[in-house]
């Protein structure tokens, strides 16, 4: 203990104890106005992987709008941003420490091993190309790439907003096409038969894809996004987005309508029964 004069011990026994509290409250109020005056911390830049993957996302439904002019016949401008976003993730990565893959990381790697193989060992004549391998791959670095950037709350927002964004724009163009389809006007928006038998009653609606299945898988992925939404879109918006993915699907007349769902009793399996009904449909 530190030793006082009796000068000291008077002139501290003078000032009473709420001299004291007064003191540090009007030191506590003084670093509030500080703070208070001090400028805001200007907001973390987005990272350019982070841009291209979003703009990746925002294209990913558009395959035939606008046209990729070279590369591959499936090819879309989509694919340029996904190979832009991953050169620029592992342009990051020597500023952050390496870490053991996880499990999901390690089957996307066996993923793309076996696609490989099947592409090396595929007999001659035999469906398949080095584009679809590059197609596999890239359905991995997109998988990749969502693993780490929706581990952040606000850019998962921004990813919700994104797919909401593009899914409700590819539900008008579809709705568009069939308009004009009924108008007897041949646009892109609206695909052939396949197995079906052709009517002029109805059409299948691909939009901006190249074929109506691809649009129904996009709804299911784009609904389980959408799903994900709740605090970061309006409830009545994020009802509104899945009622336009819902019509969207069942006017592609694809099994994709299947997997639609069997995806939304999935996501509303809540309660134990629900899971087993769920399970027992899947």
């Amino acid at each position: 203990m530190r030793w006082r004069t009796p000068w000291r011990l008077r002139a501290s026994a003078a000032r009473p104890r709420s001299w004291r509290r007064a003191c540090s409250r009007c030191w506590s109020a003084s670093r509030l106005v500080l703070l208070a005056d001090s400028p805001p911390r200007p907001a973390t830049a987005p990272s350019p992987a982070l841009v291209l993957y979003l703009g990746a996302l925002a294209l990913l439904p558009w395959a035939s709008i606008p046209n990729f002019p070279w590369l591959h016949e499936n090819a879309q401008w989509s694919d340029v941003l996904v190979l832009g976003a991953a050169l620029a993730w592992l342009a990051d990565q020597h500023r952050e420490e390496l870490h053991a893959p996880t499990i999901a990381e390690v089957l996307l790697a066996v993923f793309v091993l076996l696609a490989g193989l099947s592409w090396l060992l595929a007999p001659a004549g035999y469906y398949g190309t080095f584009g679809d391998f590059i197609g596999a791959g890239e359905l991995t670095v997109i998988a990749y790439l969502t693993s780490r950037f929706a581990a952040d709350r606000r850019t998962f927002a921004l990813i919700v907003r994104v797919v909401t964004a593009t899914s409700l724009l590819v539900a008008g163009v579809g709705i568009l096409g069939l308009v004009l389809f009924y108008a007897n006007v041949e646009t892109v928006l609206v695909s052939g038969y396949g197995a079906l038998d052709t009517s002029a009653d109805y059409a299948r609606v691909q939009s901006g894809l190249e074929h109506p299945a691809a649009l129904g898988s996009y709804c299911i992925f784009a609904s389980a996004v959408i799903a994900q939404g709740e605090g970061v879109l309006h409830p009545r918006l994020r009802q509104g987005a899945q009622v336009a993915l819902a019509l969207t699907v069942l006017l592609t007349f694809s099994r994709a309508i299947i997997g639609f769902v069997l995806a939304a009793m999935i996501q509303v399996a809540d309660t134990p029964r629900k899971r087993l009904v769920a399970a027992a449909a899947a």
